[in-house]
């Protein structure tokens, strides 16, 4: 039986329990609209329930100053030199390669670094990325989904 990357990351999801109603996305990158897909869409109205805001490096299209507001700064965006690891802390210990860009996070507690860059970190209800995640789901790489499955399933 053959099994697209999706109805896989569907398949993760589902077996990890998470409670999609509690948990929404905010995202421009083609890539991670596939690989976030079954999980709601951000409306703009921040209350208590999980929201994951992933940047997408500096496209024109992206609006994330609604962040500003909450006291969250996504800086511009660097290039990487050559491939490069993020290291995450929470919510669980994970390694995601980036091979592009990064914008580095500031105004909450940092989840992880691209070496000692910060370029992702939480404040509240809010995860904020720096460093695309959804690519590398949507790619099936395991630690990136057993990172999203961790998310999906904060309070």
């Amino acid at each position: 039986m053959e099994l697209s990357r999706r109805a896989l990351l569907g398949s993760a999801i589902a077996f990890a329990g998470v409670r999609i109603g509690s948990f929404s996305v905010s995202c421009s990158l083609e890539e991670s609209r596939k690989a976030f897909h079954g999980l709601p869409p951000f409306t703009g109205a921040a209350g208590q329930s999980p929201v994951l805001v992933e940047s997408s490096v500096g496209l024109a299209i992206e609006n994330l100053a609604w962040l500003e507001r909450k006291g969250i700064l996504i800086h511009q965006p660097r290039t990487v030199r050559g491939p490069a690891w993020v290291r995450f802390d929470w919510p669980i210990s994970a390694m995601i390669r980036d091979f592009g860009r990064v914008s580095p996070i500031s105004g909450g507690v940092v989840i992880a670094r691209l070496n000692d860059l910060p370029v992702a970190v939480r404040k509240g209800p809010l995860v904020v990325l720096g460093s695309p995640l959804g690519p590398h789901v949507y790619a099936g790489d395991r630690d990136a989904c057993a990172l999203l499955a961790s998310l999906t399933q904060l309070p």
